[in-house]
């Protein structure tokens, strides 16, 4: 940066897009693709295997818990599918935030905006800490009339809930750090997130056993313990992401914003948002149809279902990831008005 900017002889103006570029870059310290130059296939992969790695963390996640919890028998395994609808529905609504602060995010870097993008950011932060209010508050009091409506029997609905409400009181370290990583990939960071859920899949691994099973000063808590034990891997997610986006990136601004402002950003992020979120949440609802109608079979049914749904997540690997490095590329490009570099993408 400081040698493209030498070239520039005192009595020529830098060009204020291309001074804010040399500053945007010079803030970050670590390597990352430029979505802005190159091949745009390569940049697409680039994005997209750290994703696609980082979704087989997740699913592994899923899967261990589905293990260890199977171990304790059909009731637990049965509890277990009946959360899939509503972690489902919650989770997509998070990846909608998300997408939606990609994209604003990633439009505001393509302009050399990386001020803007900051604020964009923090503000996305404030958006998931509303949600996670309004999520945990509702879920809490209304979880155990939503099961019965999915089909739990009275015998089922005490187990589930133990569960939820655990789940439900942690959602903050479901939906913030999504939208952190949102923001990371915006940046073309898509390693982070990767990282991020290889930490919560670890974490997962070791906890799991642990916390259901019990070990030592550990007290044996069964399907609570898979709940405290992805909460804890969560945590450990959050922080590794923080730290990158605050101390690294820099995308974080603390500074107290008003109310137009706010409103300002949210729109931004919303106008892809919602739509996004909205086309995310069907899949769960559908699941939660599913679900009413394979609990009709009993509970040996709903839990094989189960089993078979968590593998199924694998089938849409390859797409999720492409999908997701699309949004910070496009978003960047249509910003910097590179429309050949979009449509090839």
């Amino acid at each position: 940066a400081n040698s493209l900017a030498s070239m520039f002889p005192p009595q020529i103006t830098v060009p204020t897009f291309l001074s804010e570029k040399i500053e945007s870059r010079s803030e970050v310290d670590f390597e990352k693709p430029n979505l802005l130059e190159g091949e745009v296939d390569e940049s697409l992969k680039r994005l997209a295997m750290p994703m696609a790695f980082g979704l087989v963390f997740m699913i592994m996640v899923n899967i261990i818990d589905t293990y260890w919890i199977g171990q304790l028998g059909t009731d637990e395994l049965a509890a277990m599918t009946f959360t899939f609808p509503v972690v489902g529905i919650v989770s997509n609504i998070a990846f909608g935030i998300m997408i939606g602060t990609s994209t604003a995010v990633a439009r505001q870097l393509g302009q050399g905006k990386r001020a803007e993008a900051k604020l964009i950011t923090t503000h996305a932060l404030y958006l998931g800490l509303f949600l996670v209010i309004l999520v945990s508050v509702i879920g809490v009091y209304s979880q155990g009339a939503i099961f019965r409506a999915l089909g739990a029997s009275e015998e089922l609905i005490p187990i589930v809930k133990r569960y939820m409400t655990i789940w439900f009181l942690g959602v903050i370290f479901l939906i913030v750090p999504l939208i952190a990583n949102g923001a990371l990939r915006a940046d073309g960071d898509a390693k982070t997130p990767m990282y991020v859920m290889l930490i919560a899949a670890i974490t997962n691994a070791v906890f799991d056993p642990l916390f259901i099973y019990g070990w030592g000063p550990v007290p044996a808590m069964g399907l609570e313990g898979a709940a405290y034990a992805t909460l804890a891997a969560r945590i450990f997610g959050m922080l590794f992401a923080f730290r990158v986006l605050v101390f690294k990136l820099k995308l974080v601004d603390f500074t107290t914003p008003s109310f137009g402002r706010l409103k300002q950003s949210w729109q931004q992020i919303l106008s892809v948002g919602l739509p996004a979120t909205v086309t995310n949440v069907l899949g769960p609802v559908a699941v939660a149809l599913i679900t009413t109608v394979v609990a009709i079979h009993g509970d040996e049914a709903l839990a094989a279902y189960g089993i078979g749904a968590r593998v199924d997540a694998l089938i849409l690997m390859a797409p999720s990831a492409l999908c997701g490095a699309l949004s910070p590329f496009i978003g960047q490009n249509w910003g910097a008005h590179l429309g050949d570099r979009v449509s090839r993408a």
